[in-house]
């Protein structure tokens, strides 16, 4: 997998990219977390975009199994945007293909997670949140009929106790979702 902790990240993952079979605890494919010290100053930025890329048939042990990103400091904006590409086939306890949590990150306003296009599919948590898994953040979708994000095929509870929600989404009371165009099936 991939990780980032630099003080100012802009990163784009085309279409020529794949990033499969990794295992971790944490964003078996992809693991963000901003730097946990205040010395960044409020005008750090992270861009994560996927563009194309294809993350598939990665595993955690615990939160994000295709990405993870978890908010460590309050002065940083982070921008998340799923513009076209795969999530498929990942696993985790919670958020099979994408889990994000807000962490000490008080303020949600800086935090932006955009599904504007691109598929998650096919993914497992035993958890909640077998597509997507989301605390404390806002979370939009593309207002684009034609570019809407397609989460299909997910589930929860793989590990059969009888607890598991959201197969294609779990977002806690805590969050914001908008999804002005897209599918879920």
């Amino acid at each position: 997998g991939m990780e980032g902790y630099p003080q100012t990240l802009d990163m784009s993952l085309g279409e020529f990219v794949v990033v499969r079979d990794n295992k971790a605890v944490n964003g078996a494919g992809i693991y963000i977390e901003d730097q946990a010290s205040n010395d960044l100053g409020a005008n750090s930025v992270m861009n994560v975009a996927i563009d194309g890329a294809t993350i598939a048939d990665n595993t955690a042990t615990d939160n994000g199994g295709g990405i993870y990103y978890h908010g460590n400091n309050k002065t940083i904006d982070f921008n998340f945007y799923l513009n076209s590409g795969t999530l498929t086939g990942n696993k985790a306890v919670h958020g099979g293909g994408f889990y994000g949590d807000r962490g000490t990150n008080l303020n949600p306003d800086r935090v932006s997670l955009n599904f504007n296009g691109g598929q998650i599919s096919s993914c497992e948590a035993s958890g909640n949140g077998g597509g997507i898994y989301v605390s404390g953040l806002h979370i939009g979708c593309a207002e684009n009929p034609e570019k809407g994000m397609v989460l299909s095929d997910n589930k929860t509870n793989q590990n059969t106790d009888g607890v598991g929600y959201g197969g294609g989404m779990f977002i806690t009371s805590d969050a914001v979702f908008n999804m002005n165009s897209g599918e879920v099936s």
